[in-house]
C-alpha cells in the first residue's frame, strides 16, 4: 500500500535536489554527456517537470471522478516490479514524444517548467486523504493500469530514475577522463 504523505515528502526531497541542480553553471546544465545520455541535465529536469504535471493531472482526474473507470484492470508484472523496487532500468522504455524536452532549452524554460510542476504537485497534496481510497485506474503504456496512489508512487520512481541519470551526466562532464 502506498502512503501518499510519504510519497509527497519524497517528492519534496527530490525537488530540493532539482532546485540545487538549477544552480549549476550553464555548461553543466545544458551539455549532454556522450555515453551516458542523449539529454542534458536541463533536458532531464524539463522532462521530469513535464511528466509530473501530466501525472498530477491524471491523479487529480482519477481522484475527483465519480466513476470507477477500469477498476477491474490491473498493474502488470513490470509495474509491480518497478513500483515495489523503486527502480526503472535504463534504456528499457521510451518517453512519449510529447514529453521529450526541446533540443535547446534556456535556463528560464527549465525553471518555469519546474515551477509549474511544483504547483501541480502542491495542488494534489490537499487530496492526499483520498488518493489511496480511489479505485479508478488509468493505463500506463508499460506498467498496465494504475490507481491514483500507484501513479503517485510512479511519479517518485520516475523522478528518481532521471535524477540518477543527471548524477551520472554530471559525473561524466566533471570527469571527462573517467567517462571513456
Amino acid at each position: 500500500m502506498t502512503d501518499p504523505l510519504k510519497e509527497f515528502a519524497e517528492l519534496d526531497d527530490a525537488y530540493s535536489r532539482i532546485r540545487e541542480i538549477l544552480t549549476w553553471p550553464d555548461e553543466l546544465l545544458t551539455a549532454p554527456a556522450a555515453g551516458v545520455s542523449e539529454w542534458s541535465a536541463g533536458q532531464h529536469l524539463h522532462h521530469i517537470a513535464q511528466s509530473n504535471r501530466v501525472i498530477a493531472r491524471s491523479i487529480a482526474g482519477l481522484v475527483t471522478s465519480e466513476s470507477e473507470t477500469d477498476a477491474d484492470r490491473r498493474v502488470n508484472l513490470a509495474g509491480i516490479t518497478i513500483l515495489a523496487s523503486g527502480y526503472i532500468p535504463r534504456g528499457r522504455g521510451k518517453a512519449p514524444a510529447r514529453l521529450h524536452p526541446p533540443s535547446s532549452l534556456a535556463r528560464e524554460d527549465i525553471e518555469s517548467a519546474v515551477t509549474a510542476s511544483v504547483r501541480s504537485i502542491d495542488g494534489l497534496k490537499e487530496l492526499a486523504g483520498i488518493i489511496e481510497k480511489r479505485r479508478s485506474r488509468l493505463k500506463h503504456p508499460y506498467l498496465g493500469y494504475l490507481r491514483s496512489s500507484q501513479w503517485l508512487r510512479f511519479m517518485n520512481v520516475h523522478t528518481g530514475h532521471h535524477l540518477r541519470i543527471i548524477r551520472d551526466v554530471e559525473h561524466a562532464l566533471r570527469n571527462p577522463a573517467q567517462a571513456t
